[in-house]
Formats: C-alpha cells, sequence, structure tokens
C-alpha cells in the first residue's frame, strides 16, 4: 500500500465524512475541519516515518557495506523497534493510530460505532484511494510509453522517469 503527501488531506476529508455520514462518529460542524486535520496528522506522519525508517536503512546499508539483499531484513527491525508497521500490515497500523486518534480528540464529539464499525469504513477509504492512485499512475505511465516493448531495459528507465514526472505533476511527491 502506497500513500502519498498530497493523497492525505483527501482521504482525511472522505474518512471524516464517511464516519459521520453513517453516524459513527459526530462531529460538531465547527469542528469538522479539525478532526480532517486530526486524521490527515496521522496519514502525514506515517509517510514521514517510512521516508525516516527507508533513509535509516539505506544508511545502514551503506555504512555497513552490506547488499540490498539485507534492505527488507534491516527495515523490518527497525519498524519493529519504533511500532511501526508497513507493506501488508500499513493499512491496520493507520486505521489503528486513527481509531485511537478518534476516542481521544477534543474535535470529535462523540463515537457511537464499535471499533469494527470503524474500522470497516476507514480501511474502505484509504484502499480506495491508495489502490486508485496506483492503478491511475499505471496506466498514466503506460499511455506514454506506448512505443516502447515493456521488460526491455528501456521500458524500465522510462517507466521510472515518466512516474516521477506523473507524481510530480499531480503533486504525489
Amino acid at each position: 500500500m502506497r500513500i502519498y503527501p498530497g493523497q492525505a488531506r483527501t482521504i482525511a476529508r472522505e474518512v471524516i465524512h464517511e464516519l459521520t455520514r453513517s453516524e459513527t462518529i459526530e462531529v460538531d460542524g465547527d469542528l469538522l475541519g479539525d478532526a480532517e486535520q486530526d486524521v490527515e496528522s496521522i496519514l502525514l506522519h506515517y509517510i514521514r516515518t517510512d521516508r525516516e525508517i527507508n533513509d535509516e536503512v539505506r544508511t545502514t546499508i551503506q555504512d555497513r557495506g552490506l547488499g540490498n539483499n539485507s534492505f527488507s531484513r534491516i527495515k523490518k527491525r527497525l519498524a519493529k523497534e519504533r511500532d511501526f508497521c508497513f507493506g501488508d500490515e500499513a493499512l491496520d497500523w493507520i486505521v489503528d493510530q486513527t481509531i485511537e486518534m478518534l476516542l481521544h480528540s477534543h474535535n470529535v464529539e462523540e463515537v457511537y460505532g464499535e471499533d469494527n464499525d470503524l474500522r470497516r469504513v476507514i480501511a474502505k477509504v484509504v484502499k480506495i484511494h491508495s489502490a486508485d492512485t496506483e492503478n491511475e499512475l499505471d496506466r498514466a505511465v503506460r499511455g506514454k510509453l506506448k512505443n516502447l516493448e515493456e521488460g526491455s531495459t528501456a521500458w524500465d528507465v522510462e517507466y521510472e522517469r515518466a512516474l516521477g514526472d506523473i507524481k510530480r505533476k499531480k503533486g504525489l511527491v
């Protein structure tokens, strides 16, 4: 699962909207923006922590002269030290943090739903946005690379370049 900084506000807005629409939580209209910022801060914290851990792993690999095959092992260790999850467990981490925030936030008046209800709504919104973005990016990049043979070295290089360009244009980086 991949979430980009440019998506955080949209995801947060939709999470709060869906939770209030389904009457799972109650938020005073004046505090709606603040509740959205609470969720956005969780998403941005996830993105920032993931980036910091990846940078630390790269530095560790470089400093110790290890091969890139050590990346996932070192990342798992660092993530565990920081009580952080990534990969398949990232969604659960984000959902858990969001539920915890909803239960303790001064911007949320009341939480009516059970944890399972909250989990279902939050996970659905986050999954939709992360999957839609990945699919949309892939389609856009493939549309630009029609003249190259998929799987070739040129394809791989151009795919990464085009992906970076599109992410910058969409504000995802």
